[in-house]
């Protein structure tokens, strides 16, 4: 909605804390503040029910992406080129062995009157077995104009240019490596994980009618994910797939013209 922001807030499983972390353009910190307040005032006037600690700094853009060992891990192995590096927030996912995985769109009608307690309500459902995690820049409702007929001309599943965000929800245990001894994951532990997150993703779907997902971040057991993943976009990507690759060399899994694979 404001190409000035981008955002994300993680809901951690069942420890009722919702983390935000935003990045905002060509806006000064008091402005950045003020635009917040009327979201923060109330949780503040209640100190009994709500703790808020919300801290706000700004730098110059330039500076960006010359990150230093604050936000970044480096790569200091001998010989590794120079400057690579990976951000701190990612640093869980390294050497992850996933229990499962989800991803849903959220539609624009959904934060509006009536159904934004509905939303509300599916998300503390879902944050009761599942870490989640909402992004605003993974959606598109609101784009510029320019940017979206551009946008329409992809094969980007149309279902986002009706959402305000998208959800991931998922667990993992990182050192787990199938077949090496010690370090071999736990069956049980994987399906415990994958029993969470499928019922956070139940909820989920359950308040996001229409959401859709894309197929990098979307179930791998996926139902129906032509529809799901690509929308009214599929049938056109299969008639390409079918024209340039017509005996199937490239195939991935729930990827287009994969049926019967």
């Amino acid at each position: 909605l404001n190409p000035d922001y981008g955002m994300a807030h993680e809901f951690d499983r069942g420890l009722n804390v919702m983390q935000v972390g935003s990045t905002f353009l060509d806006i000064s910190t008091e402005a950045a503040k003020a635009a917040w307040e009327p979201f923060l005032a109330p949780l503040r006037a209640r100190p009994a029910d709500f703790t808020v600690d919300v801290n706000f700094s700004q730098q110059p853009f330039k500076n960006r992406w010359h990150p230093t060992t604050t936000e970044a891990i480096f790569d200091n192995r001998r010989n590794a080129p120079m400057g690579y590096f990976w951000w701190k927030g990612n640093a869980s996912e390294v050497a992850a062995y996933w229990g499962a995985y989800d991803g849903r769109g959220v539609p624009w009608s959904m934060t509006q009157r009536g159904n934004a307690k509905t939303l509300a309500q599916g998300l503390f459902d879902a944050s009761r077995t599942s870490l989640i995690l909402w992004q605003t820049n993974k959606a598109l409702y609101g784009e510029h104009p320019e940017a979206k007929e551009r946008d329409l001309t992809t094969s980007i599943n149309p279902a986002v240019f009706d959402n305000v965000a998208f959800i991931t929800v998922g667990a993992w245990k990182q050192g787990k490596y199938p077949g090496i001894a010690g370090h071999e994951p736990s069956t049980s532990e994987s399906q415990a994980q994958f029993d969470g997150v499928m019922a956070a993703s139940a909820a989920i779907h359950r308040v996001t009618p229409g959401g859709g997902s894309y197929s990098n971040e979307g179930n791998y057991f996926q139902d129906n994910w032509q529809e799901e993943f690509w929308g009214s976009n599929y049938p056109r990507l299969l008639q390409i797939k079918k024209r340039y690759d017509p005996t199937n060399l490239f195939t991935v899994h729930k990827g287009v013209g994969s049926e019967g694979y």
